[in-house]
């Protein structure tokens, strides 16, 4: 940390701006509080939408080097210690301290052979945790060099462009973006055009990073295509820069995590002061021996303190080490990666398991299982295994050829993986025209066709562009089900399994539809076939309702309908499991509070929880004194932030961990 006095200077004026650095964050002097607050982007502004649209025109040079002066240069700067500095931290430490007193001890008492085995093995133990330590910092280094090495386009106020190192960028700037795309620098909100299919379409309120994240470039992301219209530009407004974007914000996560404070860690403190009182009865002792005996000072001085490096054992951090540079490598070969591990010595406290379920559990990818048409209000008799048993003039496969926000990037097809799932087994062509267009009600439309004949389409394109979309959404004909299936991965059962066997709890936490999940959870050995799951709904107040809580049997297997007090009956005297949604879950935190550990208890299914309910998941049930691993595949599985506390995380980039051993990403 430091501070500092700064002048800053405009064409008629001068003030002073008093701050500071915390962990990479700038914290400024506030005179109308008096005291000092974080300095935010553009979003710590209060802008609504129609103000930021008023940035589009953009900052003078003058304007963007005080603000350079404000906020600094727009770098992610990882420090990378010498290997000499990391030797001096490692050193310093007090068990390392202790095992040099003690080596000079045994030396002094002709120990020669014990003291140099404990001086090897502490020199090699040091010699490899450097290295190690040196390579997660390495490779942090360059995660986020990316970012650091890129040139911008900037428009002025004056109207003209000039392209600037990325270092050089200031919330305010308006930059553009290039139409076979880049990678983000900084946080920017879209203003014109749009990127790939996402097109910013704002209303007139405070901007807000999470509720405009639709609309927002983060930094780190790789923008693949943009699209617009006439001469105007794919432009967005510079947001936040630096440590202050949401990636900055991961890296500083990295950097200073939040201290732990596992209960293991404060009985392993408690367990070493306690050897050190046995060793300090012993000394006394052996003085009181010694000095009876009438002997020389330098014998009771040598065999007094010898007595501490017997009860407190000085090879054991670097015991320890070892044991944990061995389990890293063991780790890295089951494509698991740690950055923290200390936190392996922990992972056999863990009592329960987190996992998330599409990419960890289960497959990426979907497949279709079938397609189950509808006519005249009534299904067809048996389900079609593939579209292409269809008609090429049937309407499903009309809808699942045009119901989608696929576009071609360079040859290939990209969105999301359920419209590219579905399109893919029409086995038809999309073909996308040129982008730069005159006018927007001249655009020619995106056209899909079979291959084997072509597909007259009757609709004209002028006319669907002025449609309105509650008129295209209205009086909707069903015309049938698209089936699909996400597989379970071959590794999650005998995980699971081999977890429940060690009396470690397993529990799902999931974006992912309720029904789903339970099947899944099923599938995969969380839930037994003898074991019934209740879904708890639990609804905030409404100007019709009070708060409420009701329960429901959600049984995948038979067709039956239950009451309240079937409900009743199982979780009295059968083997049950609670699952909720994160509707629920948010209504639970609020208005049932005293049912919430009740719940966390028995509950193995949390599904439609945001990352932000993740995390609040994993600290309630540490509330409840479980220490938590997490494993999932992604950034929403971490929490993200600083305030994620005391669990382990679990990342991999192939499948689960065969086993219960635990790292921390």
């Amino acid at each position: 940390m430091h501070s500092a006095l700064r002048l800053v200077s405009t064409a008629c004026t001068m003030w002073q701006i008093r701050y500071f650095h915390l962990h990479h964050v700038k914290y400024v002097w506030d005179d109308e509080n008096a005291s000092f607050s974080r300095l935010l982007g553009l979003e710590g502004e209060k802008y609504t939408i129609a103000q930021l649209l008023d940035h589009s025109q953009g900052l003078t040079i003058q304007e963007q080097q005080q603000k350079l002066q404000l906020y600094g240069k727009n770098v992610i700067d990882i420090e990378v210690k010498s290997y000499w500095t990391l030797f001096v931290e490692e050193v310093f430490n007090p068990f390392y301290i202790f095992q040099i007193f003690s080596v000079i001890l045994w030396s002094l008492d002709d120990y020669y052979y014990y003291a140099g085995c404990v001086f090897v093995l502490s020199v090699i133990s040091i010699i490899t945790s450097l290295i190690q330590t040196k390579k997660q910092s390495l490779a942090l280094c360059d995660l986020v060099a990316v970012s650091n090495a890129h040139t911008v386009t900037v428009s002025y106020r004056d109207g003209h462009c000039k392209i600037v190192e990325a270092d050089l960028l200031v919330p305010g700037d308006i930059i553009l973006i290039p139409p076979h795309g880049c990678y983000m620098t900084c946080d920017a909100l879209l203003l014109s055009g749009n990127c790939i299919v996402n097109e910013s379409m704002l209303t007139d309120e405070i901007y807000d990073a999470n509720y405009h994240k639709r609309h927002t470039l983060f930094s780190g992301t790789h923008v693949i295509q943009t699209r617009f219209y006439g001469n105007n530009k794919v432009t967005a407004v510079v947001i936040r820069t630096g440590f202050s974007t949401a990636k900055g914000e991961l890296i500083r996560s990295i950097l200073f995590p939040k201290p732990v404070d596992f209960k293991f860690y404060s009985d392993a403190f408690k367990f070493v002061v306690m050897l050190f009182c046995v060793a300090l009865i012993g000394m006394a002792y052996c003085i009181y021996l010694y000095v009876i005996r009438f002997a020389d000072i330098e014998t009771i001085l040598l065999r007094t303190l010898d007595i501490v490096t017997i009860v407190v054992p000085p090879a054991l951090p670097a015991a320890m080490t070892v044991g944990t540079v061995y389990s890293l490598n063991r780790l890295k070969k089951l494509k698991i990666y740690c950055i923290s591990p200390p936190k392996i010595n922990i992972c056999g406290k863990v009592k329960l398991v987190c996992f998330d379920k599409t990419g960890t559990l289960t497959e990426n990818g979907l497949d279709i299982w079938g397609v189950l048409g509808c006519e005249n209000s009534k299904f067809h008799s048996s389900v079609v295994s593939s579209p292409l048993k269809l008609d090429v003039t049937s309407p499903l496969v009309a809808a699942m050829a045009t119901c989608h926000t696929l576009t071609n990037i360079e040859g290939k097809l990209t969105g999301d993986p359920l419209d590219l799932t579905m399109f893919e087994a029409t086995q038809w062509d999309l073909i996308e025209p040129g982008q730069d267009k005159n006018r927007y009600d001249m655009f020619t439309p995106t056209v899909v066709k079979p291959l084997h004949k072509e597909y007259q389409d009757k609709t004209k394109w002028v006319g669907v562009l002025d449609m309105e979309t509650s008129e295209v959404e209205t009086d909707l004909e069903f015309i049938g089900l698209l089936i699909t299936q996400n597989m379970l991965k071959p590794e999650s059962l005998p995980v699971i399994q081999e977890l429940t066997a060690a009396r470690i709890r397993c529990v799902m936490v999931t974006g992912d539809n309720i029904l789903t999940a339970v099947s899944v959870a099923r599938n995969c050995g969380m839930v037994l076939p003898n074991e019934w799951v209740i879904q708890v709904k639990a609804q905030a107040p409404d100007e019709t309702h009070s708060s409420r809580i009701t329960y429901k049997i959600l049984d995948t297997t038979v067709e039956n309908s239950y009451t309240y007090s079937d409900c009743m009956s199982i979780m009295q005297c059968e083997k049950w499991h609670f699952a909720l949604d994160g509707k629920s879950w948010a209504a639970v935190c609020s208005h049932f509070p005293e049912l919430l550990p009740y719940i966390l208890t028995k509950g193995i299914v949390f599904s439609r929880m945001g990352p932000d309910q993740k995390t609040q998941l994993v600290e309630s049930l540490q509330n409840l004194d479980y220490i938590v691993a997490m494993c999932g595949d992604g950034a929403n599985d971490c929490g993200g932030k600083e305030e994620f506390g005391n669990h382990i995380n679990l990342f991999q980039d192939r499948g689960l961990n065969p086993g219960p051993s635990s790292t921390e990403v």
